[in-house]
């Protein structure tokens, strides 16, 4: 047998299973594998499946085409599009509709999920949670169609479109403004209790006041979930510091974070926060341009700095540094905690270390170059 017929026959044996499997987990294991094979002829197989008479066929195709080859970079992504797009425009099967849906969001097809706006109208529940889902890991700047759409479904009769809605605008979505703030805080008093938490962690990522009031209740209640403290952490209000005591003995979720939250929400310790770290870096950035010059004279300094940090409670904990050289302007960053943990907490020893690994080759190159 040649490998051309080897890969056929196994192809066609990983649909016939998919179909005829008996769970969700044995039929996803099947599609998972045609995924990684990422071959012209799964995409073709998958392709035909999308004019099969039977609905589970017409869901497989769209649930195959979704995630095909990944792991290079979807090459099927330009024909896929129109396929699906028509199969949601024209099949009325609400789960055939719905895995189309997926399969745009996975190929992170922004504009065309977009365009099936009317779709967030659909009277099947599974087809409109189905779009909330597929919007839930939008691009970054998020497009302003999609912010459109996802505060639309927050208003949703169902409540698991609206979780959904909430949860990809408020923690998903990097985005803020009065929309978006208005759309979650509208959802604070939600019957969804799903819902609710994911509207009050949106605000909380945006510090946004309205949060600390439902935040209060969170915290006192009998069951005190991991994203109560969480969402405390990124409000960093006074109000909040007595309940967040109150847990220190017996809230054992994640302890770290209990005192991250702590720490945010208590005036002192945030103020002793910001002026140790202001302290060390303007020390490291004066022992940093003394090393490069060591090792790179022409280079000239620009920023060294620790701006807040959205996705990190707001701490100063992204460390940011810009030079100019024969090369032009460059930049890159470090996480700050991480540098110091390096240098055994001398301050002295990270901006050695900072210099290294930008200009003389040192193994730890920075994450993130821009």
């Amino acid at each position: 047998m040649t490998s051309k017929d080897s890969t056929t026959t196994n192809t066609s044996t990983l649909i016939r299973e998919a179909i005829q499997a008996r769970t969700s987990n044995a039929r996803w294991k099947r599609v998972s594998k045609l995924h990684e094979l990422g071959s012209r002829e799964v995409f073709a197989a998958a392709s035909r499946l999308l004019s099969s008479r039977r609905p589970v066929e017409r869901e497989l195709g769209a649930d195959i085409l979704g995630q095909l080859g990944f792991n290079d970079s979807y090459p099927f992504k330009a024909a896929s599009v129109p396929k699906l797009r028509r199969l949601i425009r024209e099949d009325e099967n609400p789960h055939v509709a719905a895995a189309a849906l997926h399969a745009l969001g996975w190929l992170g097809a922004w504009q065309v999920l977009v365009r099936t706006g009317k779709i967030a109208d659909h009277s099947d529940a599974r087809v409109r949670l189905a779009l909330a889902q597929a919007l839930s890991t939008p691009d970054d700047p998020c497009p302003q169609e999609v912010i459109e759409l996802l505060v639309r479904l927050t208003k949703d009769r169902n409540g698991d479109v609206r979780d959904w809605a909430c949860f990809a605008l408020g923690t998903q979505c990097r985005a803020d403004g009065t929309a978006i703030r208005d759309a979650l805080a509208a959802r604070l008093e939600d019957r969804h209790r799903d819902c609710r938490a994911e509207a009050i962690l949106g605000l909380a990522r945006r510090r946004d006041p309205r949060a600390v009031g439902p935040l209060l209740v969170a915290l006192t209640s009998k069951s005190v979930y991991r994203w109560s403290v969480e969402a405390a952490a990124y409000v960093g209000d006074v109000k909040l510091l007595p309940p967040l005591r109150a847990l220190i003995g017996w809230w054992n979720l994640d302890t770290a974070l209990l005192e991250t939250a702590i720490a945010r929400c208590d005036p002192e310790s945030r103020h002793a926060h910001v002026i140790e770290r202001g302290r060390s870096l303007r020390r490291f950035r004066r022992m940093f341009i003394a090393a490069v010059a060591d090792i790179e004279p022409a280079v000239s300094i620009g920023a060294v700095q620790l701006p807040e940090d959205p996705d990190d409670y707001f701490l100063h904990n992204t460390l940011e540094i810009a030079w100019k050289s024969a090369a032009g302007e460059e930049s890159t960053c470090w996480h700050w905690p991480g540098l110091m943990e390096r240098a055994s907490g001398r301050v002295g020893a990270a901006a050695r270390l900072a210099a290294n690994d930008i200009f003389g080759g040192g193994a730890q190159r920075p994450s993130i170059a821009r």
